[in-house]
């Protein structure tokens, strides 16, 4: 991916506060800089779409090819387990998995994926990260962008422009590194090795009490006199850190040993120093200086920049998206649709005149004599076959037949009595059915035991809230299978791995 005009990538991204314009020249050396940042304040997308092309026009980037970036809240990010199909196949699967999980029609959005390194989760499962963005927003964008004088190249998400970050920084890939971006939509966190990210995670936070402690984020706040600092910022701590024990103990990647933050607008010292004190992994500001020349730019502008910078660092990579459809694709005027359906049609009839009629007679005896030599092979196997078979029916063949097939039946005949002597004549088809009638909201059964001929059930399961059971036991007593049966037991329990729900055991009576 080059430049027409001096070998760099310009980087675009447009949101609901402004848009920013960012480009890196030389990022594949060691003496990238970062020769243009811009930041242009203002929800109009025309004052936004003003602002771009007045740079465009002052900088001379008219024709540089441009990596389009998305803002978060245009798009869905989905980590999907992969189906076993051809890699050419995969991203059409990957659209019928997601179908009921993306928030629009799916005939309406364009789908990428990008997959997990193959070590993730101990090569046990391929997982993929599907991108999900809905098309007539990501034209629209692009289109802007294409008016302001860019080549639009590319169309990118801000996870994979973070990862081009911490792989700069990074770029032996020894360690794994974790990079925390706090926004005013929430936190972000990617946990990478490398150029390779396994885990991007969105943290459910309130961006209110972060900047409560760091005093910096401008946002105005009641005051919370009752609460310490660090009390303030232990949901953010613990959201931190089971993201980095995920990683360690299902990733099976290992302990991450150093978390970077990504800059804000204004200065958050005291938040870095309390998630140091709080974390495992050392935390500190990601510093970018030492592998790229940021220029006199202020720290405010390089931090309203920062995913955008990203974006101009995009190159050729295992973990890439590019959400830009065939139609914003840029095309020459004699290769446009309707010129090149024209040409199309024109040397078909041409070669339909000059070839139809012979080129059926051959295809159509060619087919013929494949078809012929496949029956001629199927029937020689099917007659060695015969033979085989011919030659093993031998009288001792036979015995042995006959004793399997007596053998068979008396072990049949005796489950049959099994069955009747214990009074188990309802099938297990019909208590399953029992069970799959009587299931509430919140009621999760994970084993079911049944004994002496379907007279003795253990439930064991999990539920949301203890409240629920009752209403589950009525349930159950509601179905003809479990009419007039007791329960003798019941269990409740914590379950460990899931701290938000309580397991539970429920025993009947036995005859």
């Amino acid at each position: 991916m080059t430049n027409r005009a001096s070998g760099g990538l310009v980087s675009v991204e447009m949101g609901p506060r402004g848009a920013a314009l960012v480009k890196v020249d030389g990022h594949n050396s060691h003496s990238a800089r970062l020769s243009i940042c811009e930041y242009h304040e203002g929800a109009s997308a025309l004052k936004q779409k003003n602002a771009l092309s007045d740079a465009v026009v002052k900088y001379g980037l008219t024709g540089c090819d441009c990596n389009l970036v998305l803002h978060p809240s245009e798009y869905q990010l989905l980590l999907v387990e992969a189906p076993k199909v051809a890699p050419q196949e995969l991203k059409q699967a990957m659209k019928w998995r997601v179908k009921d999980l993306v928030t629009e029609p799916l005939d309406s959005m364009i789908i990428d994926i990008f997959p997990l390194p193959g070590d993730a989760f101990h090569g046990r499962a391929a997982m993929v990260y599907v991108v999900a963005a809905v098309e007539e927003v990501v034209k629209r964008h692009a289109l802007t962008v294409k008016d302001c004088g860019l080549n639009v190249v590319s169309i990118d998400i801000p996870e994979l422009c973070l990862r081009n970050l911490t792989a700069l920084v990074e770029p032996n890939g020894q360690e794994s590194v974790g990079l925390l971006m706090l926004r005013e939509s929430g936190g972000l966190i990617n946990l990478t090795e490398g150029p390779h990210l396994y885990l991007s995670r969105e943290i459910e936070m309130d961006v209110g009490l972060v900047a409560e402690v760091s005093d910096s984020v401008g946002l105005t706040l009641e005051n919370k006199p009752d609460q310490s600092q660090d009390s303030l910022l232990e949901p953010l701590a613990l959201e931190v850190q089971r993201s980095l024990d995920f990683y360690e103990s299902q990733l099976g990647k290992g302990v991450i040993l150093k978390m970077m933050v990504a800059p804000t607008t204004k200065d958050i010292g005291r938040v870095v120093t309390l998630l140091d004190e709080m974390l495992h992994a050392k935390v500190d500001r990601i510093d970018l200086n030492s592998r790229l020349d940021m220029g006199d730019f202020s720290p405010a502008l390089l931090a309203q920049c920062f995913t955008t910078i990203g974006g101009a660092l995009r190159c050729e990579a295992k973990q890439q998206v590019n959400l830009l459809s065939a139609s914003l694709k840029p095309q020459n005027d004699w290769l446009s649709p309707l010129k090149m359906f024209a040409y199309l049609t024109l040397l078909l009839v041409t070669l339909m005149l000059a070839s139809g009629v012979l080129s059926w007679n051959v295809n159509s005896i060619k087919a013929d004599l494949e078809t012929a030599h496949s029956r001629l092979q199927l029937m020689e196997s099917e007659l060695r076959e015969l033979q085989s078979l011919q030659d093993e029916m031998t009288p001792k063949a036979i015995q042995n037949l006959a004793d399997q097939i007596a053998a068979a039946e008396q072990t049949l005949a005796r489950r049959t009595r099994v069955a009747t002597d214990t009074g188990y004549t309802l099938g297990y088809s019909r208590i399953l059915e029992s069970l799959k009638q009587a299931e509430i909201q919140g009621v999760r059964l994970k084993k079911i035991t049944i004994t002496q001929g379907a007279s003795k059930f253990v439930l064991s399961g999990e539920m949301n809230k203890p409240k629920q059971l009752p209403d589950y036991i009525t349930q159950l007593s509601q179905e003809e299978v479990f009419s007039g049966i007791s329960f003798e037991m019941l269990e409740l329990y914590r379950d460990n791995e899931n701290n938000r729900s309580i397991g539970f055991t429920l025993a009947t009576k036995s005859e």
